[in-house]
């Protein structure tokens, strides 16, 4: 999509060629190009008004590379500049981030914007409120088009990666519980489920208190048999979001409650037998189970279900390894996994398309320095 705007801030900093020009440099050029773009860039990035220029390039860029790194620094500077850029200008620049999201046809840029918009609205929420930024989540989620239902679960899952972002979500903790629990059970589009599934995991170590915990019981169901189906078709990407969000559950009091327990060693055991998994997701599947037993370890003595489950780990361990583990063993070019039996790789990227540009060493370190948001850049 093309789209240009006229912001009354002005912009024009740099002329529209050669932004356009070290913007791709920076992303497709040499080591010296990327340098010799950095230091041209680098003082223009401390000014408000060369936001809307990069503004412009995020809405009107026809290079798919060019509009995700405009987003990719806009998010790590923008929040310097909010303040000076006027009432005007950010009233704009809130418009045009749904704009974009309604219409970007690319998904690791709608993935960058969907940050930048969480960026956004940890100002813009602390003062004149975003209430248009709810009502696109709304009506996204409830779209009869598939990608317009994950672009709202992207955009959901970024923002419930900001604290000042969830406070203020607090009131409308039921309504969103809801719109998760639909996407949970999308029968059209596998990437919506898997949408919720991050979308969860971002949300859950923010709940706090019984109540609020409480809230996500119901949608236990719903992940295990997410899980089942992954693993009966093999799908790693479902599989490790899967366990590692009920991972995260039991770490979380009253989240999980008694009569899950046994499903979800039932669910870990399926998939650690898998031989249609790669070895990365069959090891997370494991590290969920040793969290089940540490953190459920009275239960299951008293329900007599350790018998059982050392039983079928034995099983595990005794299987003929699938055709080419044990060279990839040997080689070191298999699973790579830690010592505590996680992924080295910490379960990111995908299919999806929700890998972000990075934008060159001197630019990453002054993301860093941004805290959460930073971390989001790799």
């Amino acid at each position: 999509a093309t789209w240009t705007m006229s912001l009354d801030l002005g912009g024009g900093m740099m002329p529209t060629a050669e932004l356009e020009g070290l913007l791709s440099q920076m992303v497709q050029g040499s080591s010296q190009q990327i340098r010799q773009a950095e230091e041209a860039l680098t003082a223009a990035l401390g000014t408000p008004a060369f936001m809307l220029d990069l503004l412009t390039r995020l809405t009107s860029s026809p290079a798919g590379h060019v509009r995700q790194l405009s987003a990719v620094l806009l998010r790590r500077r923008i929040g310097g500049h909010w303040r000076k850029l006027g009432a005007g200008n950010t009233t704009r620049i809130k418009s045009a981030l749904l704009h974009v999201l309604a219409t970007e046809p690319d998904p690791p840029v709608v993935r960058s914007v969907a940050a930048l918009a969480a960026t956004v609205a940890r100002h813009a929420m602390t003062k004149s409120g975003w209430p248009e930024l709810l009502q696109f989540v709304l009506e996204g989620a409830r779209s009869a088009t598939a990608s317009h239902r994950l672009v709202a679960m992207v955009l959901v899952a970024s923002l419930l990666e900001s604290d000042d972002v969830v406070q203020k979500l607090t009131p409308h903790y039921t309504l969103l519980r809801d719109l998760l629990s639909s996407a949970l059970q999308d029968a059209e589009s596998a990437a919506v489920a898997r949408g919720a599934l991050r979308a969860l995991a971002a949300w859950a170590p923010s709940l706090a208190g019984a109540e609020e915990v409480a809230l996500l019981r119901p949608l236990l169901p719903q992940v295990l048999v997410l899980g089942g189906h992954a693993v009966a078709e093999g799908h790693d990407e479902t599989s490790a979001l899967v366990c590692s969000l009920l991972d995260e559950l039991l770490e979380l009091d009253g989240a999980v409650p008694p009569a899950q327990i046994g499903p979800i060693a039932e669910l870990s055991l399926s998939a650690s037998a898998s031989a249609s998994l790669e070895l990365e997701s069959r090891a997370s599947s494991l590290h969920l189970l040793s969290t089940l037993v540490c953190t459920r370890r009275k239960y299951m003595v008293k329900n007599k279900l350790l018998h059982w489950l050392m039983a079928a780990l034995f099983e595990v361990c005794a299987a003929a390894p699938a055709a080419g583990e044990e060279e990839e063993e040997e080689g070191g070019g298999g699973g790579k996994c830690s010592r505590d039996g996680r992924p080295k790789d910490g379960g990111k990227g995908g299919a999806d398309g929700e890998g972000e540009i990075e934008a060159g060493d001197m630019l990453r370190g002054r993301g860093r320095a941004e805290g959460r948001e930073g971390a989001r850049d790799r």
